[in-house]
């Protein structure tokens, strides 16, 4: 009869338990009786024959539970899976690390630090875990030392803030000095990211394909015909506006107001673009309007409070690729309180993207040739479900690309072969506590099932652990994860449990806003500033008047600052 499971989990504890209390009584009782003449010649009593046997009870017993203990404590579900991993170290042992890792991201169960040399420091890591368990916390440990070590460039995208800050506060200034700029849209000086402004050497029309990409995979599934007429609407209208130097805030105008839209073709140089602008003007108004609803109510969003300010500049205040080859820090904090859903997920999009076109201009490491280093680390990463990510993670490895993923599941995803497809690119996997379906996944990532606990069914002894049993074992422990403790895996290395480390705080309130502000004017412009040229461009856009060379001319178009 089949017991149930918690009758099979006693069974196999107390098998393992009395099999072990029987390998170490009986060397006691014969080193007992070797012993016994002599006790016999201080107490010649009768009685005194027993205690070779009774004697070695309670230490056979205290040393079997004991190392029962400890083998479930240093993450091995059996004495069995202790015994077979300890023989297997016997044969082929792991030399000891001469120092402490290049990248330390934690401390293991015995207190050891933790982490990666080359080759696996230059691996793809995906980091999977519920919300508040320690997922940013390892990303701060990770982003922190690259600045620190210099080796490489460090661009972190963080949807919440927090993150940032948290790096801000532990001394990142200091250690990262002039190559820090940080991206903030809660300050008096806005940063500006114009999305329709082309790479150096990238045509308006490259740009407008990219950019459509990424809203589309953001916004919609490709297969709706309402995708189809976005991306024939959205694609036309971002060429025009990156050909004459515009933004997405101007992408509403071109499309509804006529003025503004002739202001713009008389401009436009590439003929079918240019037709396609003159056929907007045989369009009647009405029915040209509910063509273009969908379209003008994605990019209306961009129009709203700090994100028109963010997104409304003509020139980006920054210069990416410069960054990306010189080992420069950006921290792009990116707050959906503040920008909103759309603003926030598509400017992630569009910066994943913007790596991914200059990365594949590199030439491919070789033996001869070795690119700087990136470092690109994703909070949320589910939210950037864009062609542009399979991209990094298939092929910009080999260009220098070292992607960091965190997710609170990726069976959030939409797209699930856009979660197998994560696993089987990335090289490190750390997990920390999630859901029952999420770590059942994990698990089969992590662990490996031990042939020694599979006991032959021909055996009349009750089985240990089938594969099936071992990964629910597993899948039960991840689940079962306090707050900051992880399985972490790398190639050639069995799973590892460990625990991050916070930073440490080294900047009080005061000193940290004070921080803020300074970065924020190093890389954005006052907001009243920026507020009176939207204002300034609106009025123009729909008030008509004497053409503005600043307002027609392609301020910003030419090249990153």
């Amino acid at each position: 009869m089949t017991q149930p499971p918690e009758y099979r989990r006693w069974t196999e504890i107390a098998l393992e338990v009395g099999a072990l209390y029987a390998l170490i009584w009986f060397p006691c009782v014969f080193f007992s009786c070797q012993a016994l003449p002599l006790v016999q010649s201080h107490l010649p009593y009768l009685w005194t024959l027993t205690l070779p046997f009774l004697v070695p009870i309670p230490f056979a017993l205290a040393i079997s539970i004991g190392l029962y203990l400890l083998a479930r404590r240093r993450g091995h579900p059996s004495l069995g899976a202790a015994l077979s991993h300890f023989l297997r170290s016997l044969v082929s042992p792991s030399s000891p690390p001469s120092s402490t890792p290049v990248l330390t991201l934690g401390l293991t169960a015995d207190g050891r630090p933790f982490g990666f040399d080359s080759p696996a420091l230059h691996l793809h890591l995906l980091v999977d875990g519920k919300t508040r368990q320690g997922k940013s916390t390892l990303l701060a440990t990770i982003a922190f030392q690259d600045a620190s070590r210099g080796d490489c460039a460090v661009l972190l995208l963080d949807p919440h803030a927090g993150l940032v800050d948290t790096l801000l506060a532990a001394g990142l200034a200091d250690v990262a000095g002039d190559r820090l700029m940080v991206l903030l849209a809660d300050q008096d000086h806005v940063p500006g990211l114009n999305l329709l402004q082309p790479l150096p050497g990238e045509s308006p029309q490259d740009c407008a394909a990219r950019i459509t990409e990424t809203a589309l995979a953001l916004w919609f599934d490709a297969r709706l015909t309402e995708a189809q007429r976005f991306q024939n609407y959205a694609f036309h209208a971002a060429w025009a506006l990156a050909e004459t130097g515009w933004t997405v805030l101007e992408v509403e105008p071109l499309l509804r107001h006529r003025p503004f839209r002739q202001a713009v073709a008389a401009r436009v140089t590439d003929p079918a673009l240019r037709q396609w602008l003159a056929e907007l003007d045989r369009v009647r108004e009405d029915h040209l309007r509910d063509l273009t609803e969908s379209t003008v109510n994605r990019f209306r969003a961009f129009g709203r409070g700090t994100a028109a300010l963010i997104f409304g500049q003509r020139r980006t205040t920054f210069d990416l690729p410069r960054l990306l080859d010189t080992g420069g820090v950006l921290l792009v904090s990116l707050p959906t309180a503040v920008l909103g859903d759309t603003g926030s997920y598509l400017a992630a999009g569009t910066l994943l993207s913007l790596v991914d076109v200059w990365l594949a201009r590199r030439p491919k490491d070789s033996p001869h040739h070795r690119n700087p280093r990136v470092r690109l680390l994703a909070d949320e990463a589910q939210a950037y479900a864009v062609p542009s990510l399979r991209r990094l993670l298939a092929e910009r490895a080999g260009y220098g690309l070292s992607l960091v993923l965190a997710t609170q599941g990726l069976n959030q995803l939409a797209d699930r072969r856009l979660a197998r497809f994560i696993l089987n690119n990335v090289g490190v996997y750390f997990c920390f506590a999630c859901g029952a379906e999420e770590a059942r996944t994990l698990a089969e990532e992590l662990f490996r099932p031990d042939p020694l606990l599979v006991k032959h069914r021909r055996e009349p002894w009750v089985t240990f652990y089938s594969p099936h049993e071992q990964m629910d074992y597993w899948a039960r422990e991840i689940q079962n994860l306090p707050a900051h403790a992880f399985f972490v895996r790398a190639p050639e290395r069995d799973a590892v449990r460990g625990t991050t480390r916070p930073l440490p705080v080294r900047l009080d309130g005061a000193a940290l806003a004070s921080l803020r502000a300074d970065l924020a004017r190093r890389v954005g412009r006052p907001r009243g500033e920026v507020e009176a040229e939207l204002a300034r461009r609106r009025r123009w856009i729909y008030e008509g008047g004497a053409a503005d060379p600043e307002l027609l001319g392609r301020e910003g178009s030419d090249g990153w600052i």
